[in-house]
């Protein structure tokens, strides 16, 4: 494993801590965080409005001989080095006079952030008058990075919202972060972002540190992606698309030269608004579509966002500044059988460490839910590279969600469906995958949780608290009467591939278009078969998919009048769900039991969406190509045991 690997979080034994991770990205601050990206690049864009540093107050309190020693020289080279103006107190505050007349100074003048150094038990008294005091102080609030110089304090008495405590800083990485945390929170407050709909120009104010929202109305970028020339502008940003690609699939000239247009369109007007990120209302967006673009910027940490998602556009605006590294908005999934969680979308970064490491293999492929053809890119991440994953939920308060995992794997597509990059992950601090909330979480590559999660207490953002599902219901004690031969059921739900291929602009939606549906089908169908005679089974199969109402409401009456052992429900459309539940619905009411199989990548939504197949009665699947599962779920049928009832991982 490389330095740079233990240095960023690698979840190893290595014995490398958030400290060491600290002073790695000390390191590296002048060129990565707080610099422009490189101009010359036609990758690159320039930078938004200069901003204004953080202004933090320093203070000793205690003996007035005592200087402040290793923690005043430490704060004072941190700041240096993050372009944190620091001003200590010109005199050691010794007495509640000098802290009373201290904490009034702190609440006129509002700093950024202020830094406390209790050098004394003794004087604790008077560090807590000023703490009050910053504490007190709303909209801004004051964070407070508190210094215990002196082991006799008790630190867990201030490990509260609004207080950053460190007991014992030997390591300038500690006090680096704390002032880290509080230049994070200074750069949001100054954040434009950008947002293309089908509105009139505005501003709004984002609830979540006043990061300001400016509408760009869509057909301002449909004129600027029209009017750019391929040039060698262009072309050049064309060579660097492809150059790094291991493989096109069903890529034109056209598709490309439609890339560059919307990365350079988009690129001229975000320097001309001098806006820090931006998201778009992109769906059916036809060749206007932005994915490379998106893909680009992400890399270069200027923040992109799909669909009009500013929460996920505010995640990855704290990820730009807190950790260094762009973020991965996506749609989630559960792999059941792994227990895992599942991400994909279309504009994943290649940098995925940083705009200054090296690039992860991708390949560039149609956009997977639309026939135009225009062009996304495929990023595979690294098997047990640590993963953080952050949703922020602006608002009064704001919260924020945080889990921390591991890559599992990067799937090839097909056979796994969904948008194009994909990324299977373990995580770490959840015991059951189906505990994950939210839409268009963030994913980020390195494990970063603990950093998250310290910056949302110093800011007082709530951290939500995932909650485990009820346990099913235990099923009543029944005698099934096993017959010789069991009949199982079989449907196929999705809608038949030509009613979207012969749109101009059909939806496929997940699994994609790229899932060749009949062809599974038919594969599905021989290995079911097979199964069936494996295990004594009759397995009733119809060839056609089931995806209308009036069709569902057939099979239901079917149902009521053969009443089979058993319904195997196999799903292969995001779409199809809802008629899937209604035929699932009809089978409870008639007591037969249900094996539901999702393909990984077929739908989409919070694990809390799928967690309501765990009843009695269901044997819930949703995993990749996985026939033992299934074969597990018609043995438990064969034998008459109790669908539904776990156990599920707590």
């Amino acid at each position: 494993m490389s330095q740079r690997d233990h240095l960023f979080g690698c979840g190893c034994e290595c014995g490398c801590d958030r400290r060491d991770f600290l002073a790695a990205m000390g390191a590296v601050t002048g060129g990565l965080m707080f610099t422009s990206l490189g101009s010359g690049d036609a990758f690159a864009a320039e930078p938004a409005a200069a901003k204004q540093n953080a202004n933090v107050l320093g203070v000793l309190v205690g003996p007035a001989d005592d200087g402040g020693g290793p923690c005043a020289a430490g704060l004072r080279e941190s700041a240096r080095k993050l372009g944190v103006s620091l001003k200590f107190e010109e005199r050691t505050v010794t007495s509640m006079e000098e802290a009373e007349a201290l904490a009034g100074r702190v609440q006129a003048s509002r700093p950024d952030g202020l830094v406390i150094v209790l050098l004394k038990k003794d004087s604790q008294p008077q560090a807590d008058l000023v703490l009050a005091a910053a504490e007190n102080l709303r909209a801004p609030m004051v964070p407070v990075m508190l210094l215990l110089a002196d082991p006799d304090v008790p630190a867990d008495v201030y490990r509260r919202p609004g207080v950053y405590v460190l007991r014992s800083p030997e390591e300038l990485a500690d006090i680096e972060f704390g002032l880290r945390m509080i230049h994070t929170g200074k750069m949001l407050r100054q954040c434009t972002v950008l947002g293309f709909d089908n509105r009139p120009a505005s501003e709004t104010t984002v609830p979540f540190f006043g990061v300001r929202l400016r509408i760009v109305p869509f057909d301002r970028y449909a004129e600027e992606f029209a009017a750019v020339p391929i040039d060698d502008a262009a072309r050049q940003l064309i060579a660097q698309f492809t150059r790094g690609a291991k493989e096109q699939r069903d890529i034109t000239q056209q598709s490309l030269e439609n890339a560059a247009r919307a990365h350079l369109a988009l690129k001229k007007i975000l320097v001309e608004e001098q806006a820090d990120g931006l998201s778009m209302n992109c769906l059916r967006r036809g060749f206007l579509k932005p994915c490379m673009s998106f893909s680009t910027f992400n890399s270069q940490l200027i923040p992109a966002a799909c669909e009009m998602d500013v929460p996920a556009l505010c995640t990855m605006l704290v990820g730009r500044w807190l950790v260094g590294r762009p973020g991965f908005m996506h749609n989630m999934a559960v792999e059941t059988e792994r227990n895992h969680y599942y991400a994909s979308h279309c504009t994943c970064a290649t940098k995925l460490h940083g705009p200054d490491e090296s690039e992860l293999p991708y390949l560039l492929r149609r956009f997977a839910h639309t026939n135009e053809g225009s062009c996304a890119i495929q990023v595979f991440w690294n098997e047990g590279d640590p993963t953080t994953l952050v949703r922020v939920y602006p608002g009064g308060p704001a919260r924020m969600d945080v889990y921390a995992g591991r890559v599992a794997a990067s799937h090839s597509m097909p056979p796994v469906g969904g948008c194009t990059t994909n990324v299977e992950i373990e995580l770490l601090d959840r015991e059951d995958a189906m505990m994950a909330v939210g839409h268009h979480n963030v994913l980020f590559c390195g494990d970063f949780a603990r950093q998250f999660r310290q910056f949302a207490q110093l800011y007082r953002i709530e951290v939500m608290a995932s909650q485990p599902p009820s346990p099913a219901p235990a099923a009543a004690a029944v005698t099934v009467e096993k017959p010789d031969v069991p009949t199982i059921r079989t449907v196929f739900f999705y809608p038949p591939s030509k009613s979207y291929a012969d749109a101009s602009d059909g939806w496929w939606s997940w699994p994609g278009n790229d899932f060749d549906a009949e062809g599974r089908q038919q594969e599905y169908m021989t290995e079911l078969s097979d199964m069936g005679k494996k295990l004594g089974m009759k397995i009733v199969m119809d060839q056609h998919s089931a995806w209308t109402a009036e069709h569902v409401d057939a099979l239901a009456r079917q149902l009521e009048t053969e009443r089979p052992d058993g319904l195997l429900v196999v799903l292969f459309a995001n779409h199809s769900r809802a008629m899937a539940d209604r035929l699932i619905a009809a089978a409870e009411k008639l007591g037969i039991p249900v094996v539901f199989y999702i393909g990984l990548g077929v739908c989409h939504g919070p694990g809390t969406s799928f967690r309501g197949y765990r009843r009695p009665g269901i044997h819930f699947i949703m995993s990749l190509e996985n026939m033992e599962a299934i074969e597990e779920g018609l043995q438990m049928v064969k034998e008459g045991k109790p669908l539904g009832q776990g156990p599920w991982p707590k």
